[in-house]
């Protein structure tokens, strides 16, 4: 039987299957709960009951005080809820509550997403899950040659990773089928303030589809009604190495709209993006070469939006 869970004091609550850890629950509903090794010896997504009850999934390495077991604290990586719950325990707002995280990573698929880009799959160990924000990046390494990368994915599959890398280049090279790469990170201040209510606008443009596209992702699996729209900026004459992504989502999802349009009609592009709403009452994700990134502040700033509604990153 599926139970219901609540996280105070965030408020924010989801679904868990009788056969799932408590911690792949809230991570597969998108939220940002601590955790490292998910094997029960790390401690780390350590939790408190305070309403209702728990079963233990799996034994844990970990041991708490006498005193902390009798207080209700637990490992969600080794329970299940036996009822409905109400758990203390914090989810991270921002990159400042993220550490840094070095794992070796395998590459299990390299695969053309047209002439020009290729998307990278790597897959962390089952014990080694990287722990990011969506719109963060990762540093990858191998052989003296490393490239910093927007993570293209939801952190709701934090052990699958994807990156999109330029084909033929020198980046590319670094990513042969079966490799073992270094990866550090999360890095970066660009990611998704999930503890808005705010409508969600975004424009993008060649790469920074890439940080994007975890974002979008992200705001699915959390399960809200918060609209996400996008301005997709294409070069005349060339189809957007994502659209046919963005299209299946625009078809699946009532929350979630796009347009393209040139570089050429920028300007008027943004002041049609918000549709019904004012441009300053929602929040805006900004990711591109520098001249979109630089542009498109001028153009938020003149429509009214804040600065700290407004989020850039230049890829």
């Amino acid at each position: 039987m599926t139970h219901r869970v609540t996280l105070r004091p965030s408020g924010h609550d989801f679904d868990n299957a009788p056969d799932e850890s408590l911690l792949d629950s809230a991570l597969a509903h998108g939220l940002a709960v601590d955790y490292g090794c998910s094997n029960g010896n790390c401690g780390k997504c350590r939790a408190r009951r305070v309403q209702g009850e728990v079963r233990r999934l799996r034994h844990s390495d970990f041991g708490f005080s006498a005193a902390d077991a009798a207080a209700g604290w637990f490992l969600m990586c080794c329970h299940a809820a036996a009822s409905d719950l109400e758990l203390d325990t914090g989810v991270a707002r921002d990159h400042l509550d993220i550490e840094r995280q070095d794992i070796e990573v395998k590459v299990k698929r390299v695969t053309p997403l047209d002439g020009q880009w290729t998307d990278v799959h790597v897959q962390t160990p089952r014990t080694r899950r990287l722990r990011f924000l969506a719109g963060q990046w990762a540093t990858l390494s191998r052989d003296g040659q490393r490239v910093d990368l927007p993570i293209a994915s939801c952190p709701c599959d934090d052990r699958n990773l994807h990156f999109h890398v330029a084909a033929g280049s020198d980046d590319a090279r670094l990513f042969e089928p079966g490799a073992t790469v270094a990866l550090s990170g999360p890095l970066g201040e660009f990611v998704l303030d999930a503890h808005s209510a705010r409508p969600r606008l975004m424009i993008g443009a060649g790469a920074g589809l890439a940080p994007l596209a975890s974002i979008i992702e992200h705001s699915q699996s959390l399960d809200e009604t918060i609209p996400v729209s996008l301005l997709l900026i294409e070069d005349a004459g060339r189809t957007h190495y994502l659209e046919n992504q963005l299209r299946s989502w625009r078809d699946a999802l009532d929350t979630f709209d796009y347009i393209r349009a040139p570089r050429e009609q920028l300007a008027d592009a943004v002041r049609r993006l918000p549709g019904d709403t004012a441009a300053a009452d929602a929040d805006w994700y900004v990711a591109g070469p520098d001249w979109l990134v630089e542009s498109a502040s001028g153009m938020l700033s003149g429509l009214g939006v804040s600065p700290d509604a407004a989020r850039r990153r230049a890829v």
